[in-house]
């Protein structure tokens, strides 16, 4: 049964690319949403990426070195990362460009009964929520976020 707070909020998966950098789509998943927009896009590939089967059970830096670093001979099979202590994140390398860029995607919940967009810094995204303006004074109609 779900409680007071859970039946308000509404919560839904979506894929953000919370590492530095830029956003890199695998074309075995780019296929599987190509007829999407933006944001559709995003909510499957967060469906696509919670069925990936974990590649580990930690993470390790030596594990993630090793990743970045090779160079695989298959380039039509998807290369990954996950780790079944932390399944939202998963790491997928670029095999379509000379550098072999490893890029981190991570599967965020999105209250959806609230407004939200997806904030950018460098590269790294995140999710913000738009709140209810303070008035600060009425007369002048003058307030805050």
């Amino acid at each position: 049964m779900k409680t007071k707070l859970e039946k308000e909020r509404e919560l839904m998966k979506i894929v953000i690319y919370s590492g530095y950098g830029s956003c890199y789509v695998p074309p075995v998943m780019r296929k599987e949403i190509e007829n999407e927009d933006f944001i559709h896009g995003r909510i499957k590939l967060a469906s696509i990426l919670e069925d990936l089967e974990p590649t580990h059970e930690e993470l390790t830096q030596t594990i993630y070195d090793e990743f970045a670093s090779e160079n695989p001979k298959d380039k039509e099979t998807l290369h990954y990362l996950k780790c079944s202590k932390d399944p939202s994140i998963v790491y997928v390398k670029n095999l379509e460009d000379v550098y072999g860029l490893t890029y981190k995607m991570e599967v965020v919940d999105v209250d959806t009964s609230r407004i939200w967009k997806i904030i950018e810094y460098d590269g790294a995204e995140g999710i913000e929520y738009f709140s209810e303006p303070r008035i600060i004074d009425k007369d002048l109609n003058f307030g805050e976020w």
